[in-house]
């Protein structure tokens, strides 16, 4: 839900669109793994900025060098996001929440689901 959470709030303010250079797959080693922060380049207004990726992804889905979309909130330009990023956050958000809520479903319905095996036990 926090990642979710974290997709909404980036999609609320972040409106404005520009063209970004990613400049670093931010590479890193976490808990014997290799994550990866993107970092991006891009103009807003007169100035330069420099944004790291706040959430480390198993898989880097732009390279360096590449030009990608990249929306930014206008009051503050360190609330981004970058729509070929995000889809893949999205599917696992989506993946996360869907069993989090199906999950305990069966244990909601396991008596209805016994009292029926009774009742067709009793009439069989």
């Amino acid at each position: 839900m926090s990642m979710r959470g974290r997709l909404l709030k980036e999609r609320r303010y972040a409106v404005i669109l520009t063209k970004a250079a990613v400049v670093s797959s931010g590479r890193r080693m976490r808990s014997g793994k290799w994550y990866f922060f993107p970092e991006y380049g891009f103009q807003a207004g007169d100035n330069m900025y420099r944004v790291k990726s706040p959430g480390g992804y198993s898989v880097c889905y732009v390279g360096e060098g590449r030009e990608v979309d990249l929306y930014y909130a206008p009051e503050d330009p360190k609330i981004f996001y970058v729509p070929a990023m995000q889809k893949h956050v999205k599917r696992w958000a989506a993946l996360l929440c869907g069993v989090g809520i199906l999950w305990p479903l069966p244990g909601l319905v396991a008596p209805q689901i016994r009292a029926l095996f009774c009742f067709l036990e009793e009439t069989g």
